[in-house]
């Protein structure tokens, strides 16, 4: 098993698609395989939550919608109470679960070319010998 905090799903998962997509050793691509489909779901229920959070702590409206603002170019809530807001998705952030995973040896992506912000990304998902005993 494997725990992973909440707030590291998205790069997690971008790790495990970029191991997905090399040639692994066929158990190793089975695990890889089943697990980010399970990670993504739970992504998805985090973002749900999330965007909970920014609703309950934006700015509202006459009619009681949340309103929102321009901020680089993207619409962003409008928050009433940052401080608060932040608090409470770094709570969400900080919570684990725990995914049905085998460590994979380092041993087993010998000669598969990934980079350090992938490797960093994949960091409890990798095991190297010194980790192993």
């Amino acid at each position: 098993m494997v725990k992973v905090q909440l707030g590291d799903l998205k790069s997690t998962i971008e790790g495990l698609q970029v191991l997905a997509g090399k040639e692994l050793p066929i158990k190793t691509a089975y695990w890889v395989g089943k697990t980010i489909p399970k990670l993504v779901k739970e992504f998805q229920e985090v973002e749900t939550n999330r965007n909970k959070l920014c609703i309950k702590h934006s700015k509202k409206d006459a009619n009681g919608e949340p309103m929102t603002k321009e901020e680089n170019g993207n619409k962003v809530f409008d928050m009433a109470d940052p401080e608060a807001f932040n608090k409470e998705l770094y709570e969400l952030w900080s919570m684990e679960i725990e995914v049905k995973f085998t460590p994979i040896p380092i041993e087993q992506l010998d000669g598969i070319k990934i980079d350090t912000g992938t490797m960093l990304k994949l960091d409890k998902f990798i095991v190297g010998e010194s980790e192993e005993k």
